[in-house]
Order: structure tokens, then sequence, then C-alpha cells
């Protein structure tokens, strides 16, 4: 991935799903960890609860009053206690904090979604460095899609904060888009729902979904004209792109002033 894309990734290797996943992102960015057959449950059991699929701010706060905060003190308990408090999610989390997952690893032809997110190197609240950082992610999820030749009716995006809490929102258009100028507006009104002043933000993202493939001509208004002229500007964009590279041409406004001024 380095060599090809220049891009950094973080790998998880274990017996299973739940294992690698937890695996890969304890050492981001660029992290490789890799979890022996049979270490599994000695592996999980320092961590926090929260890395438990499933346990959200909600129900990590019920584990907590109940004094759990790590994994290994779940797994300590017994499947009918824990059963007991928790209904069917007691047992999930039980079998999860036993480094137990049978769940088969299937391959899927296609997409179903396109997406792009980013965890920052410091946690911020810095309204501008989110804003911009989401226009960077919505211009590789519009390439992506025109790239694949298809657009998207839903936009969602993933907001995670300092303390690992993660939401998403997302909205569905009346119009399918492939394009910055369509995509962004969309996204951004979702982060301003999500971002408080009063928090720090660790990672965000950006996906495209609800994928329709660009057959034919698009049906389009027959007083607006902006959605055409997008469109053909995205083209030009994506062409340059091609014949001289991704960095070739960007946004001023994914333009520090530093660059700017050198």
């Amino acid at each position: 991935i380095r060599k090809e894309l220049g891009l950094t990734a973080s790998v998880g290797v274990a017996a299973n799903k739940f294992v690698a996943k937890v695996a890969s992102d304890l050492n981001k960015p660029n992290g490789l960890v890799v979890v022996a057959p049979g270490k599994e449950k000695e592996f999980l059991s320092p961590l926090p609860i929260r890395r438990i699929w499933g346990v959200g701010p909600k129900t990590e706060t019920v584990l907590k009053k109940i004094g759990l905060e790590r994994i290994g003190q779940i797994a300590a308990m017994s499947h009918s206690e824990l059963t007991a408090r928790l209904g069917k999610s007691g047992a999930h989390f039980w079998q999860l904090s036993q480094g137990i997952d049978d769940r088969p690893v299937v391959s899927e032809e296609g997409c179903k979604s396109i997406g792009h997110e980013i965890t920052f190197d410091t946690d911020t609240g810095d309204w501008a460095l989110l804003k911009r950082t989401l226009l960077g992610l919505t211009e590789k999820v519009a390439q992506r899609l025109r790239l694949n030749g298809v657009s998207a009716r839903t936009i969602a995006i993933k907001f995670r904060e300092a303390d690992f809490s993660t939401c998403t929102r997302r909205i569905t258009l009346n119009n399918p888009v492939d394009t910055s100028e369509k995509i962004f507006p969309a996204a951004l009104g979702l982060l301003r729902n999500l971002f408080r002043e009063d928090i720090l933000v660790r990672l965000i993202g950006v996906y495209a979904g609800n994928l329709e493939t660009d057959a034919g001509e698009k049906q389009g208004s027959l007083f607006d004209q902006a959605p055409e002229k997008d469109r053909k500007l995205a083209a030009a964009l994506d062409d340059i792109s091609r014949r001289f590279g991704g960095e070739a041409i960007t946004r001023a406004a994914l333009v520090s002033k530093k660059k700017l001024y050198e």
C-alpha cells in the first residue's frame, strides 16, 4: 500500500474478525499488531470495555456502574451472571471478551458504499480544520464515485470524539450525486449538527451510499444548469489528475498558507 499508493495502513492479524479489528486500531497510524492463536483472551484482557464491538457510550456507562472497566473483568464473570444482568447483549459481550468470534469472513463483489475517513494526529476542536478536512475527504469520495461510474443518493458522516464515542449521521438526497459541489453541503450540515465547542474530535469520515450506476443521460432541470457545469468541471479535474497525478490540482481551500508563500 505504501509503495503503490503512498499511504499508511494499520493492520491487525488474528485468528478471528473481532480480535483482528481491535488489533488494527491499537497502533495507528501505520501499525502492525499480531495476536497469536490462543492468545486472544490475554491480548484483550487489559483493554478498556469500549473496545468491545457493540459497547457505545450508554452501554459503557451501564457496565462501569457494575464495576466493569476492562475486558478482562467481563471475561472473569460467569456467562450466566452477565446474561442475567444484560440479557442477549451480556452473552454477546462475554463471548467477545473470551476472544471468541465465529463469524465467517465473506468477500462481497462490488461496493455498497464509498468512503474516506481520517484520524487526526492530535485530537482537535478547531472548526476550520474540521471543515477543511471534510472538504478534502469529500473530494476523494466524489472522485472515486466518478471513477467507479456510480452516483450516491445517501451521504453519511462518521464522527469520533476523543473518548472514542462514535456517532454516524446520514441524509438521503432527492437526486443521485457524484460531485463535491453536491456532496459537501450535505456532509457539512451533518457535521454541524454533531460538532460542539466543548469536545475534541479524534476522527471524521465521509461516506456515499445507496449507489446507482450512471447509465445513460441524467435527467436535468430545465432552469438550473449548475449540475451540468459541476459535472463538466469534475470531468476536467479528473482528466488533469489522470494525466499529471493526484497532486496536480486541488481546491484553494485545501492549500495551506505556508504552501501559498513558498
